[in-house]
């Protein structure tokens, strides 16, 4: 009876001790997640420090629930915190041994088609459009660690600070900050020292060698990635090339059809659009005060180089309220239509049309196949219904009316209509594509 009582009393000891080791170690979860989740925070902390002058006060912690109460959510947070704990690390220990300068920053490698191309947010007081297009971008990003995530913040808005070091999006986006903002005679020159400052934070600290630039009111395609990274290839192939936007100015209602077709244009429209890090080594040196985008759009920087935009846009914008006051929002930008069918696999198609040769080629043979018609208001009765039509133009004074009377947008920057190639500007009006020729056209492509 003694052993059976010795056996049961060792029996009933093991027990406790094995009890004894599991409620410690549940205990160890929770702290060893706020250890690693401070550590996590001060890694990003010391991230935002190389970013001169970007916000020296250190990040705000996020608020957590001391008990959770449920153990398999601890567990899958450390789990998380620790990936990304260990992400940020190596990136640190990279930039510390290999400080980036203007002068180094890497060298595209064509060979590393799937490196990461950081997408950068720029955003100044509004965490409402903020929300709402980080909310957008998150749902259509297929890989945060191929598209990171880079919030600029102008100035220090309580809310919009919040917000990004929030619960919901500490985790999703790496935020920093431009607090010296200085005094700026408008508006526009506030917005190009901001564009500067987080263009040259993401390629030139962070050491990013190219980046997708949107702003705090736009919402995305569902292969606006996609699309992006093909763009970035030929970028790098073709040295006609300037840059490329996932916008379509001319993009309203039915103006477009085929969500797979691209175009070059001399104009460049903005809105969602990629900086290359070799393009930044050339306009980033002289960026200007204000205007940013009048400028790139100026002859001395565009340098007779073409942008490709989609003919479906891929970006569109929601910011009826903003530095430019809902210009042209309502009846110009509102009504573009926002890609929202399958994605496309840009990766596989064939766009060899885009060539310059060949693209100049294809316009030429198109305007023989068009009818010429000598006004716009003679176009619904050209038969058969889906035959192309010219009409000839001659001045900005002309194109506004023709322009307003299709809907599209009829202002014009450096001598150049939005979407226009050599003063081409062409879109689908009903069953039929339209042209705009400007006068001279014949001599331009040899007709």
């Amino acid at each position: 009876q003694v052993m059976a009582v010795e056996k049961t009393l060792l029996a009933l000891f093991g027990v406790v001790l094995v009890c004894l080791c599991y409620y410690n170690l549940l205990r160890a979860i929770p702290d060893q997640h706020a250890l690693v989740m401070k550590e996590n925070f001060e890694l990003q902390q010391k991230l935002q420090q190389r970013i001169h002058p970007i916000a020296s006060d250190p990040l705000p912690l996020p608020v957590e629930a001391n008990n959770r109460g449920e153990l398999d959510q601890c567990q899958d947070k450390l789990r998380e915190q620790l990936q990304i704990s260990e992400s940020l690390r190596n990136t640190l220990t990279e930039n510390q041994a290999n400080p980036l300068t203007p002068a180094t920053t890497p060298q595209c490698n064509m060979g590393e088609k799937n490196r990461p191309l950081p997408l950068l947010i720029l955003c100044h007081n509004r965490p409402d459009y903020l929300q709402r297009t980080l909310d957008n971008i998150i749902a259509n990003r297929p890989s945060s660690q191929q598209f990171p995530i880079i919030v600029s913040q102008d100035g220090t808005h309580d809310g919009v600070w919040k917000l990004l070091n929030g619960p919901k999006y500490y985790q999703e986006v790496t935020a920093i900050q431009l607090q010296e903002r200085g005094k700026a005679s408008t508006s526009y020159h506030y917005i190009a020292q901001h564009f500067k400052f987080g263009i040259s934070s993401v390629l030139e600290k962070l050491g990013f060698e190219d980046v997708i630039i949107l702003e705090d009111d736009m919402e995305i395609a569902p292969d606006f990635f996609q699309y992006f990274l093909r763009m970035r290839e030929e970028l790098y192939k073709d040295e006609s090339l300037y840059t490329a936007s996932a916008w379509n100015d001319n993009g309203q209602n039915d103006h477009g059809r085929d969500p797979q077709n691209l175009k070059r244009s001399d104009f460049f429209p903005g809105l969602g659009w990629i900086m290359t890090g070799k393009l930044w080594k050339e306009l980033g040196p002289k960026w200007p005060e204000g205007y940013w985008d009048d400028w790139m759009r100026e002859p001395a920087q565009r340098k007779g180089r073409h942008c490709i935009f989609p003919e479906i846009s891929r970006s569109w914008t929601f910011g009826e309220q903003g530095s430019s006051q809902g210009q042209f929002w309502k009846q110009y930008l509102k009504p573009v239509t926002l890609y929202s069918g399958p994605p496309v696999a840009f990766n596989s198609l064939d766009l060899s049309y885009l060539n310059d040769e060949h693209w100049h080629a294809d316009i030429r043979h198109r305007l023989t196949q068009a009818k010429p018609i000598s006004t716009h208001t003679q176009v619904n009765s050209v038969k058969p219904e889906d035959q192309a039509v010219i009409i000839e133009y001659s001045g900005d004074r002309q194109f506004d009316t023709i322009a307003k009377f299709f809907n599209i947008m009829y202002d014009e920057k450096a001598g150049i209509h939005r979407t226009a190639y050599k003063g081409i500007v062409y879109f689908w009006y009903n069953d039929r594509e339209v042209y705009l020729a400007e006068k001279g056209y014949k001599e331009i492509f040899h007709l």
